[in-house]
Parts: structure tokens; C-alpha cells; sequence
């Protein structure tokens, strides 16, 4: 491993691997960062927690998508630190040096202070966390037909999703339909049917970034589906399988968290001008105040447009790493990073979806049918659209799921959100 690089790029999320895509003509040497080897197709992330596709379909190896960039390597390994006046990085095994760089980490899970929280929850960030959910889902199900005991079934057989957001209502989208359409036939003692969604919103909708009108679809086709939506619920303690706020509790074996994310560690002291959460602010082009030669992008930084923060989408992550490797190699002439917003959605369940371009509301399976086609678009390399496409058509008249499978490492050591 070399010791500098012209170009070196933090983190191959959207942000990243699309400036690393966009160097391809750069005349110098571009490394790319990763504690991962592969790029993850994070807003299908919820269909590998509830069996709907296999982790191969979403997920990318960097140096595969990357063989024929030669002027561009690849390093798996974990930053630990940024030293942005003497112009290196430090790994787990490597201090590097760089001409220009692009920090582009994404962000964590954030608990409000709550850190006793990430022990009694279930979150999905992460390939491994969406395997852990996955086991977590159909583990309880195969429990409770194992169980005779009719308040301990009741718990397994109750799922609370805290958040939201886009994750929490695609993920209790998700599970109803597995309880009501992909499992109602598997058991014999047990009647999957039985089973209760809830969804915890803190905010006075579910959706939040959306108009009011579409969250309020959002919340009844979720009801639809059987998902019980309370908004303007503070979560206030979690607990021993247990969810406490203001209205009272939900005891419940699978509590999935999907409320926040902060900043990542390593960025902290990266610059001075960052938000409550971590995230660093940025100029308006993309470079932080303490250097020009520091570019932060995607869910890492904070940026306001027309009085609002840009939000934490993969449009703009994508957007942004293209603007900054034009600007790296001199082909953007405008100072000022401006997001072309194509407008944004989300899926509630088979047929179902709601969302916002420009001033058009949609919902209901014409905007199911966008929100699919978009998604296709995005992934990367060609046989995962081959793929996710057959896979979608199976499951959308079958409502069968093929990646039900309980790997062993996730039943014989416990779960992080089992308490019991």
C-alpha cells in the first residue's frame, strides 16, 4: 500500500463510490476507503431484514464495480483518524497521505442520549444488521410455535418499530405483510395473523419530510395493512422488553429502532462548525471552513438550500460526489453545489407507496410502480436489476419470500434486541 494518493475518498456509500465512478479520467491516483469491500444498496436494506432479498442482490464488491478504473484503488479498512493540517489518514494498519480529500462516512444510529437503548433494540444500518433483524423476525415466529405460554407468544408475536421515518414505515410495512400474506399457511399452533405492528412516532406525522396530506395517506394505507401508527408518542424508556411512554406500555420481544442517526466518531474534530448531531457544515462548495482541500459530502454534512437543510437522501449524496470530482479535475466552473431535487418516496407495501415530485403528490401503486423503477435504476451493475426485477414480479404474485433462512451465528448468540 502506497503512502499518498492525489485523492483519497472516505467511505463508498453513494456520495463516495459516485465521485470514485466520476474520477474514472482523473490523470492522478484515487484510493477509496471502506471498512467494508462492497457498496450496499441501503434503501432496500429493509427487504433483506424481512426476507424479501438475498444480501448478494444490494450489496457490491467495490473492487469489482471499480476493475476497469486503473487510476483508482481500493482499501478495506476502518479510519481512526483524520489529520486535515498535515494532510494524512491513519487506518487500522496504514497512515496514508493525500493531496485532496473527500470524507464521505455517512452517519450512525443516534439514541438521544440514550446509550442503555442500542442493547434492547434492533437497528438497520448495516448488512449485519439487517441479518440479525431477519433472524429476529422469523426466530420469533418459530419461538412462539414452540411456546405454551399465551403471554409469552403475545410478546413474540408483537413488533414495535420506533421512528417514522422512511425505514420504520417500510420495515412495518413489511412485517405485516410477512405476518398476513408470506406466513399465514407455515404454522400449525400459531395463527401469524395474530400479529401487531406498532409504529412510535415522536412527531405530529409519520414522514415528517413529506406534506402533511401525503403523510396522512402514508398512515392509512399503513393501517390498512393492520399497523397500529401513534404519533406525537415519545418514546420515554426501553427496558426488559418493554417500551415505555407518555400513554402507556407495549411489551413486545421485537423492538427495531429506526428514530435517529448522528455524525460519525472520527469526524468530530474534523472541523469546528458542526451540528447538534454531529453533522459537519459545510461551504456551499462542499469544503469545510477549515480547508479547501477537505470535501464533505452525503449524510457526513450539513448543508441548507432555500432556508433547509438538504435532507439525508441518496439523490444528494450522489449529486454531491459527482459536483465534487468535476471540481477536482476542473470541470466545474460554478463555486456553489445546488441539488436538483427529482422528489422523493416511499413504499408501504406491495402496491402501495406514497410520494412527492415537485409539486405532484402520488400514492397508491401508480407511485409503487415509480418508486420501483427508480429503484432498479440505482443499483449499480445490471444483473442486480436482472435480478431484483425477477425477484419483485415472483414475490408480487406469490407474496412468497426466498431469504427466510435463520443463520446459525445469529440463533446461538443473543440477539441485541433479546432481553429474555
Amino acid at each position: 500500500m502506497d503512502s499518498f494518493y492525489d485523492i483519497i475518498i472516505l467511505g463508498g456509500g453513494f456520495g463516495g463510490l459516485h465521485c470514485a465512478l466520476s474520477l474514472s479520467k482523473f490523470k492522478g491516483k484515487v484510493l477509496l476507503v471502506d471498512k467494508n469491500n462492497y457498496h450496499l444498496f441501503k434503501p432496500l436494506l429493509y427487504q433483506i431484514a424481512a426476507g424479501a432479498l438475498s444480501p448478494a442482490k444490494i450489496a457490491d464488491s467495490f473492487r469489482e464495480i471499480l476493475r476497469h478504473q486503473k487510476n483508482t484503488y481500493v482499501l478495506m479498512d476502518e479510519v481512526k483518524k483524520i489529520n486535515k493540517n498535515e494532510k494524512y489518514i491513519e487506518t487500522s494498519e496504514n497512515k496514508i497521505f493525500f493531496k485532496k480529500l473527500v470524507v464521505a462516512l455517512g452517519n450512525k444510529q443516534s439514541f438521544f442520549g440514550n446509550s442503555s437503548w442500542k442493547e434492547k433494540t434492533l437497528g438497520l444500518s448495516s448488512l449485519d444488521d439487517a441479518l440479525r433483524l431477519r433472524a429476529k423476525i422469523y426466530q420469533s415466529y418459530e419461538q412462539a410455535e414452540n411456546c405454551h405460554d399465551d403471554r409469552r407468544i403475545e410478546e413474540l408475536l408483537n413488533f414495535v418499530v420506533v421512528g417514522g421515518g422512511p425505514t420504520g414505515v417500510e420495515l412495518a410495512g413489511a412485517i405485516s405483510e410477512i405476518a398476513n400474506e408470506t406466513l399465514k399457511n407455515d404454522f400449525r399452533y400459531i395463527c401469524p395473523k395474530k400479529t401487531k405492528v406498532t409504529v412510535l412516532e415522536a412527531g405530529d406525522y409519520i414522514l415528517g419530510q413529506y406534506d402533511p396530506e401525503t403523510s396522512k395517506k402514508a398512515k392509512l394505507f399503513l393501517e390498512e395493512l393492520g399497523v397500529e401508527v401513534l404519533t406525537s408518542t415519545k418514546v420515554e424508556k426501553i427496558d426488559k422488553g418493554e417500551v415505555y411512554f407518555s400513554e402507556g406500555t407495549i411489551k413486545s420481544a421485537n423492538i427495531f429502532w429506526a428514530a435517529g442517526n448522528q455524525g460519525q466518531d472520527v469526524c468530530r474534530h474534523l472541523s469546528n462548525e458542526m451540528t447538534k448531531d454531529g453533522k459537519i457544515k459545510v461551504n456551499q462548495d462542499l469544503t469545510i471552513k477549515e480547508s479547501d482541500d477537505v470535501f464533505v459530502i452525503g449524510d457526513a454534512s450539513y448543508l441548507e438550500e432555500n432556508g433547509k437543510p438538504l435532507p439525508a437522501l441518496a439523490p444528494v449524496a450522489m449529486q454531491q460526489g459527482k459536483f465534487v470530482a468535476d471540481k477536482l479535475m476542473g470541470k466545474e466552473k460554478d463555486k456553489s453545489f445546488h441539488y436538483f431535487d427529482k422528489g422523493s418516496l416511499a413504499t408501504i407495501g406491495k402496491s402501495k407507496a406514497v410520494g412527492e415530485i415537485r409539486k405532484l403528490k402520488l400514492h397508491g401503486f401508480f407511485a409503487w410502480l415509480i418508486w420501483s423503477v427508480v429503484h432498479l435504476y440505482y443499483l449499480i451493475l445490471s444483473r442486480d436489476r436482472f435480478f431484483v426485477f425477477t425477484t419483485w414480479v415472483y414475490h408480487y404474485f406469490t407474496s412468497e419470500r426466498g431469504s427466510r433462512i435463520i443463520l446459525e451465528r445469529y440463533r446461538k448468540t443473543p440477539l441485541r434486541g433479546d432481553t429474555h
